[in-house]
């Protein structure tokens, strides 16, 4: 069959286009629209300039926000200028979509030649999340692929990119879309990038490597822009003299190697460094043990940090922190030996001692305390007590953090301390002239606990309140901390025993709150 003229294929497509706008004006929901609101229907947010309708793009992902280039040719190019790149492969697909997805796959169906006695068996659960996890793997990268292909066909975009955030369970066919990807964005001045490549999925192995950051982009005055980086299971490769991390203000490492030599050298380029994040991290070689292998060391003089965050970091058994400016400190992890050596500006802290030992009779205590917090402020203080520990490094905390004005304890424990009681410390005659409330979680009328209240009454003239909790504390990965209260509530018995134990070490009159 003979092609048709050129003049007359363009006027099919025509009254195809036209077949299908008025197919659209008589679905009966546009249908409906018309007769509410009469001769006044009509597309208003596209009559809304570039600005806001860019700002709203900005809230969706990559790839929703390409899909409105069909609406119209208001809205062809409209997408291209969203400063903020998202692609996440967990949650690229919509769930209308997906149900539709799943809908399509619940069952398997047959031919009546191959097989007479079932059309149909439903499929079962581990197959269905399979193909789902398929689906989304194939929309992902088609995505990603898709989006590069435009970025390189000769389009002249030259919009800032301002964050790029990119999260999929990585595989060994990403690595080049990945690399592509953060080259388009320090290119066009990124400034935030987050990238988390999951390295298992389902607890399976899908790449035979961890994706190594391209720390190549960052030189020969690359990557100056950068002022927020969020790396997830990745290898980072610091080389001695790299320029491309001047600016960095915040860096956040997440399940990731990390080596002494690393973080000094990482120290040494990032003057500018102010906020500073390891979770879950751990040493450059886990069969290694030999000196040094689990040291931590945050020590410079030179350093702007202000925030410090340790979480989980288990293999890491001794800590030293030199940081003037840093202005609050987090841990959570085993209790180990800590060395302070210059912190004059902390104002905030928050200890969280997750002590696995068994029984021993080692004291929870960091070693290493400087002479004095003198600007410390509040502290937060989360502890996982044992049969034969005592509350004595409590108190010597509070004994070198004169300017104290809020203290919150938490002590967790399920075993029978074998002490007779009391805090085994012999206290000083120093006093809190600046601690005005006390916040206890947990609380269970322990002779320790008792005693460790009625010494902090004793010694703080200027207390308003201690409160005693019988929930808990809850701090989920972003530290924001949650009150979970209890089932049962305090008693009047239980009250007034606390109340009467207390009596005689409220001289300046305090006031005890019971909640639940």
């Amino acid at each position: 069959m003979a092609a048709l003229p050129r003049r007359k294929r363009k006027r099919g497509l025509g009254k195809a286009a036209g077949a299908r706008k008025r197919a659209r004006e008589q679905h009966p929901g546009v249908a409906k629209l018309r007769k509410q609101h009469g001769s006044t229907f009509e597309d208003r947010i596209s009559e809304l300039p570039d600005d806001p309708l860019i700002t709203i793009l900005g809230h969706l992902d990559t790839r929703s926000s390409a899909a409105t280039s069909v609406l119209s040719r208001r809205w062809q190019h409209l997408w291209k200028s969203v400063p903020k790149l998202r692609f996440s492969q967990h949650d690229i697909v919509p769930q209308t979509e997906l149900s539709r997805f799943l809908r399509a796959h619940e069952y398997i169906f047959f031919k009546p030649s191959l097989c007479s006695w079932k059309r149909r068996v439903r499929v079962n659960l581990d197959r269905r999340i399979r193909l789902t996890d398929m689906y989304r793997t194939r929309i992902f990268s088609s995505s990603l692929t898709g989006f590069l292909h435009k970025s390189n066909a000769g389009d002249k975009n030259n919009t800032k990119i301002s964050s790029l955030f990119l999260s999929c369970t990585m595989e060994d066919r990403y690595v080049n879309l990945v690399d592509k990807l953060v080259s388009i964005a320090v290119c066009r001045g990124v400034e935030d990038l987050n990238l988390t490549t999951s390295f298992y999925y389902d607890g399976q192995r899908r790449s035979t490597t961890p994706y190594e950051f391209p720390l190549s982009l960052f030189t020969d005055g690359k990557g100056l822009s950068l002022t927020e980086l969020k790396l997830c299971e990745c290898t980072l490769n610091i080389p001695i003299g790299l320029d491309g991390f001047k600016s960095l203000v915040k860096l956040s490492l997440t399940r990731m190697p990390i080596s002494e030599d690393m973080i000094h050298t990482l120290f040494e380029n990032c003057l500018k460094l102010e906020c500073f994040h390891l979770n879950h991290c751990w040493g450059a070689n886990r069969l290694f043990a030999g000196p040094g292998a689990n040291h931590l060391k945050i020590a410079s003089h030179d350093l702007q940090l202000r925030d410090i965050m340790v979480n989980s970091c288990e293999q890491t058994t001794h800590m030293e922190l030199v940081a003037p400016k840093l202005h609050q400190f987090r841990y959570r992890g085993p209790s180990i030996s800590m060395m302070l050596g210059s912190v004059p500006s902390i104002e905030h802290a928050c200890l969280h001692y997750e002590d696995s030992r068994d029984g021993e009779s080692n004291p929870v205590i960091p070693g290493g305390l400087p002479t004095a917090f003198k600007n410390l402020r509040s502290l937060m203080l989360r502890v996982t007590m044992h049969s034969n520990d005592d509350l004595a490094w409590a108190t010597m905390l509070l004994e070198v953090a004169p300017a104290l004005e809020s203290f919150q304890i938490e002590l967790i424990s399920n075993k029978k301390r074998e002490h007779p009681g009391g805090v085994l410390w012999e206290p000083s005659d120093f006093e809190h002239h600046r601690l005005r409330q006390v916040k206890f979680y947990r609380f269970r009328m322990r002779q320790g606990d008792v005693a460790l209240a009625g010494l902090l009454l004793a010694r703080a003239p200027l207390l308003q309140t201690m409160s005693f909790f019988r929930g808990f504390v809850h701090n989920p990965p972003n530290w924001i901390t949650q009150y979970v209260e209890a089932y049962h509530d305090w008693s009047t018995g239980q009250q007034s025993a606390i109340t009467r134990r207390l009596e005689a070490c409220n001289t300046f009159g305090a006031r005890l709150e019971f909640r639940s």
